[in-house]
């Protein structure tokens, strides 16, 4: 089991991805927080979007699937929050920028959620095929 601490209140998502790389293998040395955050596809960014991560996600070579029920930034969805008010515009651009580019970049973003019951048989022990019937979607 992996562990990592967040640098900054704005992180999250770094650390997150970087529990996730080393858990398949990848050197900490290659996705430590500095290393990811080289790996980001705008300079001076200090609120990472989920776009943020598929991109140095894509450029760590690691397989993923990017589903989002937002493929662009609702301004009024963050308006009011604090952490987000002095960049909102500014990043409400770049991340639809990113979201614009992301097949040009070989990132397949699918529109929608993901289901209950898929949630369950992604979470699933490797080999376990018993049925999610009891599930909702």
């Amino acid at each position: 089991m992996f562990s990592s601490v967040q640098s900054y209140d704005w992180d999250c998502g770094f650390a997150c991805a970087e529990m996730v790389l080393r858990a398949l293998g990848m050197p900490s040395h290659q996705c430590s927080l500095d290393r990811l955050r080289q790996l980001l596809p705008s300079t001076s960014v200090t609120s990472i979007w989920t776009v943020d991560l598929a991109y140095v996600l894509n450029k760590c070579g690691a397989r993923f699937r990017f589903l989002t029920t937002t493929v662009s930034v609702d301004p009024t969805a963050y308006e009011a929050e604090p952490f987000y008010k002095p960049t909102l515009d500014s990043d409400a651009k770049r991340v639809n920028d990113l979201f614009a580019r992301a097949k040009s970049e070989k990132i397949a973003i699918e529109h929608r959620s993901l289901s209950d019951s898929e949630l369950i048989q992604l979470l699933k022990p490797k080999g376990d095929k018993s049925s999610s019937s009891s599930a909702s979607s």
